[in-house]
């Protein structure tokens, strides 16, 4: 719970992918406690299991998957669902939405390959994250030793 309570304090440094990865979690966490959970706490879980397949219900799920994806978090790198054409499928169908149909230009496919790989303009991402991530750890610790 802590871990969930951390991502909702920062708020304005939470991802995307980080979403995904804390409804996970979160689902994960409560499904275990439902195993042992009797009377009110049962009640409680099960209430906090249907708000959380609720919203995850009302999401735009496609959004979130593909924050993980491309953000190489590797949760899914196990399915094979997530080949390369089905990723490329998938922002295929993310433009469309956001762009009101339009089909995606031909160096989509390119890009998003460079982006899987760590090439050309994505070469650096990779520390930019860490770096960015390192500086996050260190704001957060210095308001928590602030109050």
């Amino acid at each position: 719970m802590a871990l969930a309570e951390n991502f909702s304090t920062q708020a304005a440094h939470c991802c995307l992918d980080e979403v995904l990865i804390m409804f996970g979690f979160l689902t994960l966490t409560y499904t275990e406690m439902l195993k042992s959970a009797t009377g009110d706490d049962e009640l409680m879980v099960t209430a906090i299991m249907d708000s959380l397949e609720k919203h995850w219900g009302k999401s735009d799920q496609e959004v979130f998957i593909a924050a993980v994806i491309l953000n190489k978090t590797r949760p899914f790198s196990r399915t094979c669902k997530f080949t390369h054409a089905g990723i490329y499928l998938l922002l295929v169908k993310l433009w469309k939405c956001f762009y009101s149909g339009m089909d995606p230009p031909v160096e989509l496919q390119s890009e998003m390959m460079d982006c899987l790989r760590g090439l050309d303009d994505y070469a650096g991402m990779d520390a930019w994250v860490q770096a960015t991530i390192q500086s996050s750890i260190m704001n957060v610790s210095l308001i928590f030793l602030m109050f």
